[in-house]
């Protein structure tokens, strides 16, 4: 085994404790609970931690959050909160087109 992959949908779709959805602290904070875990089994094992799969909500996520501008902040959290965690690589499954697209196929 090379590596440790995990998929990962936080799913932040309602007020949470901060009154915040998919950009609050205790969301994001998924993120990096995640990665320090998973890093650090992945150390264990002398292997790479590579979040494989992930986006704030799935079943095509919530219309007009995560699939708008917005949800660039998310991803570009996502990306810091693995790069300065030791998580080796960020997979996107969709960057356009599908129902976790990052840019906007139509516009």
């Amino acid at each position: 085994m090379h590596a440790l992959t995990w998929h990962q949908y936080p799913y932040c779709n309602q007020p949470d404790e901060d009154h915040g959805t998919i950009l609050s602290l205790s969301c994001l904070g998924k993120l990096d609970q995640a990665a320090e875990t998973f890093s650090s089994l992945a150390a264990v094992h002398g292997i790479s931690a590579w979040h494989g799969e992930g986006a704030n909500c799935w079943t095509g996520g919530i219309p007009g959050v995560t699939d708008s501008f917005l949800d660039c902040f998310y991803t570009g959290y996502l990306l810091q909160a693995m790069a300065t965690r030791g998580v080796a690589t960020v997979m996107r499954q969709t960057l356009v087109g599908g129902d976790y697209e990052l840019i906007d196929r139509y516009t």
